[in-house]
């Protein structure tokens, strides 16, 4: 007695292949794709949950800096592509890289995505944003691109996986929009800067966002740290407005 309830063939390939491949070039994309491993051939991987493993940057730190939500067709020199947006956003990057490289080469540096790991997600959730993290980094790399790689963590319960893939040294991104709200929310970022240089060591930290004196006067002396700020958020300041925090 056959216990499907379905044609496995729909799922497993076989009968009904020539049809499927007649659909869209996306469709026939994620077909083949399981969760990233498309874009992820030869790739190594570390840490308990095996994520992908990225090379470290050792180029000229950027003198600008844009969002994927906001870059237009007009590019700047010398500008570095972040990912610092909505996840709703990033899920354009996920769902089909391919589609985006051409367009990301235009600038002289990009970062990798950062999909949320907030405090109070499943832990699962976040080892999946983090995953995606770092497996679009490694495929910006393996497209030629030069990839700063982004550093992001919630509390202590993300250290198990959120600092493996990141290869020892360079310079790595770390943003610190939202992290002046409130005491608590700054604790969070300090400790985890911390963890962050235990493990992977870097020779330079891009702080891209807002910073205070507490923020500045916590920097190590021996590590070299490059401020960023959104080419908007300049344009913004130098007419006398500020960002809202």
């Amino acid at each position: 007695m056959n216990r499907f309830l379905f044609d496995p063939d729909d799922f497993l390939g076989g009968t009904n292949d020539a049809k499927l491949d007649n659909k869209t070039p996306e469709f026939r994309h994620n077909k083949k794709d399981v969760f990233g491993s498309y874009f992820l051939k030869r790739a190594t991987y570390s840490g308990k949950y095996d994520m992908p493993k990225m090379l470290p940057y050792n180029g000229p730190i950027p003198e600008n800096y844009v969002t994927f939500s906001e870059c237009s067709k007009t590019v700047q020199e010398n500008t570095c592509l972040t990912f610092y947006d909505n996840d709703t956003v990033l899920e354009r990057i996920w769902n089909n890289p391919q589609r985006q490289i051409n367009r990301l080469k235009k600038f002289d540096f990009v970062s990798t995505p950062d999909f949320s790991m907030k405090i109070g997600q499943p832990i699962c959730t976040q080892i999946t944003n983090s995953f995606r993290n770092k497996a679009m980094g490694y495929y910006f790399q393996q497209s030629g691109l030069n990839v700063i790689p982004s550093v992001s963590w919630s509390n202590n319960l993300s250290y198990d996986f959120c600092f493996d893939g990141y290869s020892q040294g360079g310079a790595v991104i770390v943003s610190t929009i939202g992290i002046l709200r409130d005491e608590r929310t700054m604790r969070y970022f300090f400790n985890g800067f911390d963890e962050m240089l235990k493990h992977i060591k870097p020779d330079a930290v891009i702080l891209y966002g807002d910073v205070n004196d507490e923020i500045t006067s916590r920097m190590p002396n021996q590590l070299s740290i490059y401020y960023a700020e959104h080419i908007r958020y300049k344009r913004l300041r130098s007419h006398g407005k500020q960002r809202s925090i």
